[in-house]
């Protein structure tokens, strides 16, 4: 790509997606199921928008989310750091993010809070915990890093980590430590997609993080 054209991919398709994203998130909630119906849609908007942008620059899919073989991984030590290493990292990561909820006093009453206190909110919050994970990783570890990356990994790893936060304050507004968990995760998810190469170890990290907090919603 030609840096005008890297250029034009990475912002208008990043913002392009996120105002789409929050649009949906404005949408007028009433019940735990409507709230994962708008989940489901912005799954659907994360994948099929960087597929249409891909699409008129001629890009394959492969390429666009870092659906690559990560570094490293043919080394017994590699294949550890893939599979073990983001699990382990994920589940660390989500007792840090419960103790920050308790660390951080919160000013209000954030939107996810509401939803699980909601009737099956817990058990809607779990699912759609497990589901958009992958969706998250392609848009923000795939999609956004690698376009950026055409700048540098330092404009690539903040560009993620910033969008990614900036996405789920929605969800967390009034709990700053339920937001500070958010950005930890997004550096955790991210340093893992800068060593590998790929997106396979953020989104095993990322299922593990969410898995976590999933169980422990029921407690």
């Amino acid at each position: 790509w030609s840096e005008r054209r890297a250029a034009s991919f990475a912002l208008g398709g990043s913002v392009f997606g996120l105002a789409l994203i929050y649009a949906i998130f404005a949408i007028p909630r009433y019940s735990s199921l409507e709230v994962a119906g708008k989940s489901l849609l912005v799954i659907a908007v994360q994948l099929t928008v960087p597929l249409m942008l891909a699409r008129a620059f001629q890009i394959s899919p492969a390429a666009l989310f870092a659906l690559v073989r990560p570094r490293g991984d043919r080394r017994p030590v590699g294949r550890m750091v893939r599979y073990f290493a983001p699990i382990a990292a994920g589940v660390a990561l989500s007792f840090l993010a419960r103790q920050l909820l308790f660390w951080i006093p919160a000013t209000g009453e954030a939107p996810i809070t509401t939803f699980i206190a909601a009737p099956s909110g817990a058990l809607a919050f779990a699912l759609m915990g497990l589901l958009s994970p992958l969706a998250e990783e392609l848009f923000f570890r795939g999609f956004v890093y690698g376009a950026f990356e055409r700048f540098g990994t330092a404009m690539a790893s903040l560009m993620s980590v910033v969008l990614f936060a900036a996405l789920h304050y929605v969800q967390t507004s009034g709990s700053l430590g339920a937001f500070v968990a958010i950005a930890l995760a997004g550096c955790l998810f991210t340093a893992l997609r800068a060593l590998t190469g790929s997106v396979h170890a953020s989104v095993i990290a990322h299922f593990a993080y969410n898995a976590a907090l999933a169980l422990t919603a029921f407690t």
